[in-house]
């Protein structure tokens, strides 16, 4: 998970996901601590799968010709 700083500044990878729980915090303030921490392991897992899947099947990276034939 990245956070981009601004327009121009390159993203920053966070240790964890910012969570939002849009009942309680519906305009996503950063500010507010979330309070539903049995949240954090099911989310974890599926960033660590993503990341593995990301590193086993790379992303297409930006500017690619369209159609994209993937490599053999």
């Amino acid at each position: 998970m990245f956070l981009p700083l601004g327009t121009y500044s390159p993203p920053i990878k966070l240790a964890i996901p910012l969570l939002f729980n849009l009942y309680t915090n519906p305009r996503e303030d950063e500010g507010k601590v979330i309070t539903d921490s049995w949240i954090f392991g099911p989310v974890l897992k599926m960033v660590g799968e993503f990341e593995a899947s990301v590193k086993k099947h790379p992303l297409i990276a930006m500017g690619t010709p369209d159609p994209y034939v993937p490599p053999d």
